[in-house]
């Protein structure tokens, strides 16, 4: 006697198309979304080390770390980041750190202006710009002094999310 086959073996055609189908889906997922979030990452570790960076360069113009209430010049902040001293003391390396960058991020603004700050080198996703300004407005660019101080800055940098460049204001803003 013959015995008669089970016609369940094996998979359909429609079964297989929607197992892939399934498959599909959930591997799109898989592969778009890590990348959406390693790019909201990188901003906020951006935004986190232009505040801590600011947090410093407030603590140093409370305390006094120039010798008189006020915010280091351009030609200053780059001494003392590449020093470690006055007001970059108790700040990680990391903080001065871009995501992707080799080395300290900060570049100091060449410019007034607030789209462009550091003239034609507007913050890149590797570089934070700096800009110290005094009471009337002008670029701290050399030594400050008690008797011409900066008494406020910006500190920009640029979202890899949105492509806008982002900035921190001093506390003070006299």
């Amino acid at each position: 006697m013959r015995s008669v086959a089970s016609q369940t073996e094996g998979f359909s055609i429609v079964e297989l198309i929607i197992t892939i189908s399934i498959i599909g889906i959930l591997a799109g997922i898989v592969i778009f979304t890590p990348k959406t979030f390693l790019v909201t990452a990188r901003d906020q570790e951006r935004a986190d080390d232009v505040a801590s960076i600011a947090r410093r360069l407030e603590e140093a113009y409370s305390s006094q770390d120039l010798g008189y209430p006020g915010y280091p010049s351009t030609v200053e902040l780059s001494a003392d980041i590449a020093g470690k001293s006055r007001t970059m003391t108790r700040l990680s390396d990391d903080a001065l750190k871009a995501p992707g960058a080799s080395g300290a991020s900060v570049v100091m603004a060449t410019s007034l202006s607030t789209t462009t700050p550091a003239g034609a080198g507007t913050p890149t996703l590797t570089t934070y710009v700096y800009q110290p300004l005094t009471a009337v407005g002008a670029l701290c660019i050399s030594a400050s002094s008690q008797s011409n101080p900066c008494v406020r800055f910006f500190l920009y940098y640029r979202s890899e999310e949105t492509n806008q460049i982002k900035f921190i204001k001093s506390m003070h803003q006299q």
